[in-house]
């Protein structure tokens, strides 16, 4: 379920709210802006995690 992230903190019914809220922005700006839509992927949240990525940050 997408909103697994969400649910323990606010509880089902605003995670939900949450997710439908980012849905709807998603759309207004791709409507205002004229694009399509580009999905960053399954294991976006994964890849953002990653240690080697973190490390070149710091670094930087």
């Amino acid at each position: 379920m997408p909103d697994s992230r969400l649910r323990p903190r606010p509880g089902h019914a605003k995670a939900l709210v949450a997710i439908e809220y980012s849905i709807l922005v998603s759309i207004f700006h791709m409507l205002t802006r004229d694009q399509a839509y580009h999905d960053l992927g399954g294991d976006y949240f994964q890849r953002c995690n990653d240690p080697a990525r973190q490390a070149r940050c710091l670094v930087s």
